[in-house]
């Protein structure tokens, strides 16, 4: 074999490592700001923000909550949010998190992602109580990045298997 040859295998198997370990990184770059997309959106709601909870979606995202209820569009997704947040009010609070350890991100492409979570809401304890457990939801939510800023585009709850 020629030596040449030989050279030039060997250069494009270094960058093609190289080219690997710039995409490993870049994906883990972006697994950290749709973490922070996800966790923002919770801190939204323990702030009791709805126009800071809808911000997290795109203009034209659509939800398909737990009970069926199909919203489109960033507006009405802020408007569902203020009367979530109206309703939780009135029964005491409740507390938002998406647990780390339940988010699975998946990259389709560079700027498209998957993400399998729960969402869960704690009961807020009154003085003298102890919290309540957090109900948790399944939830799938594919997010796009646009202009290096990563939103979601679609969310899915999802029911839990009966046993």
């Amino acid at each position: 074999m020629n030596h040449t040859l030989i050279a030039s295998l060997f250069t494009l198997s270094c960058l093609s490592a190289v080219q690997g370990r710039v995409a490993s990184a870049q994906h883990s770059a972006d697994e950290d700001l749709i973490r922070a997309v996800i966790q923002a959106h919770a801190n939204a709601w323990n702030q009791r923000d709805a126009k800071a909870a809808a911000s997290v979606y795109t203009q034209d995202a659509v939800i398909r909550t737990s009970s069926g209820q199909l919203l489109t569009g960033r507006a009405a997704i802020e408007q569902a949010h203020r009367e979530w947040l109206a309703e939780d009010t009135a029964s005491g609070g409740s507390i938002h998190s998406h647990p780390l350890e339940t988010i699975k991100i998946r990259f389709l492409r560079p700027d498209v992602a998957t993400a399998d979570l729960d969402g869960c809401m704690t009961p807020r304890a009154s003085a003298g109580q102890s919290t309540s457990a957090a109900d948790c939801v399944p939830l799938f939510i594919i997010l796009i990045k646009r202009e290096g800023r990563w939103q979601v585009t679609e969310q899915r709850a999802l029911l839990r298997g009966r046993t």
